[in-house]
């Protein structure tokens, strides 16, 4: 159960884009049902595949704190 906030989303040209990204909440270790506190600052690097297809290409996370 993690929210994500956009913190900014910017188009680099034809074929490229990012967005930086904020994650909270909580998430379920579904063999154990384990909780734990979720949160991250995140950068998803786009690349186009079609005209109007957008795929993850790059992913990248760390902890704020």
């Amino acid at each position: 159960n993690v929210t994500f906030t956009i913190d900014e989303l910017a188009i680099m040209g034809d074929d490229t884009a990012y967005a930086l990204t904020r994650s909270n909440g909580t998430q379920t270790v579904l063999a154990t049902g384990d909780e734990s506190a979720e949160s991250n600052r995140e950068i998803f690097l786009f690349r186009r595949t079609g005209a109007d297809d957008w795929k993850i290409a790059r992913y990248m996370f760390n902890k704020p704190e």
